[in-house]
């Protein structure tokens, strides 16, 4: 089996903020993909604490109702400092 990449999925990213065994899951999700050098991305970001959060754990990608289609964490966070909507929300 070849995989692509890994998803995170939002009940996980909806919950980390208040639910510890949620926030162990979106570390140990961003952990593997890591280690098998693939790309993590986390569905269902709402908020800008989930964006910063995800962001610190090296989450690579996010996307949900704050962000768009997926984007880079680091966009993702500059975008929620600037409080600018991504491109493929625009418009």
């Amino acid at each position: 089996m070849k995989l692509d990449g890994v998803k995170i999925d939002r009940s996980f990213v909806a919950a980390m903020e208040h639910d510890r065994q949620a926030a162990v899951m979106v570390r140990a999700l961003i952990g593997i993909g890591q280690g098998l050098d693939l790309a993590v991305t986390a569905d269902g970001v709402a908020t800008e604490a989930q964006t910063e959060a995800l962001a610190r754990h090296g989450c690579d990608q996010a996307q949900g109702a704050l962000i768009g289609a997926p984007v880079s964490a680091e966009e993702a966070r500059r975008m929620a400092l600037r409080g600018e909507p991504s491109e493929s929300c625009a418009g």
